[in-house]
């Protein structure tokens, strides 16, 4: 899962409403989703900006992710596919040792 993916259709739908219509004529923007209660499509449906960036927040802060926290990519490889093994599990254990 990708921690931004509320943001990305947060900033979507909000584009995509924003550019509806033409002129003086209202546009109209039609949602074809599995969870249409999404927090992210209900706020964009309000242009509710504030409430958005709060849930964000709280759902960022509950999973430690940036802004909040930190993450990082590791990408081992190796042609023997069992060195690959060993060496992510001793960084695993390696890494835990060292942030807990």
């Amino acid at each position: 899962p990708d921690f931004r993916s509320s943001e990305r259709t947060f900033q979507l739908l909000t584009q995509v409403a924003g550019r509806a219509g033409r002129g003086d004529s209202p546009g109209e923007v039609i949602l074809q989703a599995f969870n249409t209660q999404h927090y992210a499509i209900e706020c964009a449906k309000n242009h509710d900006y504030l409430g958005f960036y709060r849930q964000e927040m709280r759902m960022r802060r509950q999973g430690a992710y940036p802004p909040l926290g930190y993450m990082v990519t590791l990408l081992l490889t190796n042609e023997d596919e069992s060195d690959v093994v060993q060496d992510s599990a001793f960084l695993a254990e390696l890494l835990t040792g060292c942030l807990g």
